[in-house]
């Protein structure tokens, strides 16, 4: 078993543990991030895929986040930005 890695003193999960959390195949798990329908983070220079399980409750209560590539194929994941103004 790999141990889920801590960066910044987080916990995160890997596709195998959101999988098991959602009860779904690895393979979903990765579409899902191929779609950018869950919130990840992926290093600079990696393939792997990291989830915090914070963004992961967010995510389903409802939060949308915003996507930003980064240098050298990663990815980080932040909560998107409410519209406070009303429109009449």
């Amino acid at each position: 078993m790999v141990e889920a890695p801590v960066v910044n003193g987080r916990p995160f999960l890997i596709v195998e543990e959101v999988a098991q959390r959602y009860r779904v195949e690895v393979r979903t798990v990765r579409d899902w991030t191929a779609s950018r329908a869950i919130p990840f983070h992926r290093p600079p220079r990696t393939r792997r895929c990291l989830f915090d399980p914070a963004e992961l409750d967010a995510h389903d209560a409802g939060t949308r986040f915003v996507f930003t590539d980064l240098p050298g194929n990663g990815v980080t994941v932040r909560p998107a930005p409410t519209n406070l103004r009303r429109v009449s």
